[in-house]
Formats: C-alpha cells, structure tokens, sequence
C-alpha cells in the first residue's frame, strides 16, 4: 500500500473523531429565547400541538393543533380535524407570550372558528418547559 495513501487515510479518521468529540461536546440546551423555535404539547382531549416561535419576528407565532375538538369530535368524543392560527403577540417577556389569532379549523372547507382567539404561554426556566394553562409544553416532539 502507497504510505502516502496510508497517512490521507489516518489523517482522515483523525479529523473524523476530532469532529465527532466536538459535536458530541456542544450542550442541548435549547435557544436562549424561549420565544424563538418549535415546542410541543399534548392537549387535554389527547391531541397533538406544535407551536413555533419567531420567523423574522420575536412576536411572531404559528400554532397548530392535529385535532381540535373545538372544530368537531366523532361519537366517541375524538377530534375530527385540526386547526391552524398564526399571529403576533400583544406583550413578550422573559416569561410570559400573549397574543390574539384567528383559529381556523381545517374542515372542508376550513371556517374561522374564532377570529380573535386569545393564545399565552408561561415559560419556567428551571424545567425549560411553557405552560398555557391546560397542557405543559416541551422542545420534544412527544
């Protein structure tokens, strides 16, 4: 074997766990701003919830609940459909985001189920976890 291979090679996985101990060594906190990225939740009738924080603006925020009672449940009880609201909060600080969206359930055809739907979540730092009132909210997807 050519020793000039040899050496590409050995530099090569050098390099490599150099940057895996590097990558393995960064933290998994999450952002500094709770305001900033995705969280998630599991609603009280079971469902699914994301939020996104940001988007160009700290204000900003993109809810989504994979099915909403409020926009109609089977016999049994279980959300049919999901709603969508976007909007941009009325007051941000370090622990607390309120604001005002349309919800919109996401029937056929969707319909605003409410035009001015009141949306707040708390943040607790020592958990790094939002809370709306119903439902704690984490980075993780459950």
């Amino acid at each position: 074997m050519n020793p000039n291979y040899q050496k590409k090679w050995l530099l090569l996985i050098i390099i490599s766990v150099v940057a895996l101990s590097l990558t393995a060594a960064i933290p998994t906190t999450g952002p500094s701003s709770p305001w900033r990225g995705a969280w998630w939740s599991i609603d009280v009738d079971g469902s699914l919830q994301k939020v996104v924080f940001g988007g160009g603006s700290q204000g900003q925020f993109n809810y989504i609940d994979w099915g909403a009672s409020v926009c109609d449940t089977d016999t049994n009880g279980h959300p049919l459909y999901a709603a969508h609201a976007s909007g941009v909060a009325e007051t941000v600080d370090a622990i607390s985001f309120t604001g005002f969206a349309p919800l919109v359930c996401m029937t056929h055809p969707p319909y605003t189920y409410d035009p001015d739907r009141p949306f707040s979540w708390t943040y607790n730092s020592a958990t790094d976890t939002l809370w709306d009132g119903y439902s704690p909210w984490t980075r993780t997807h459950p």
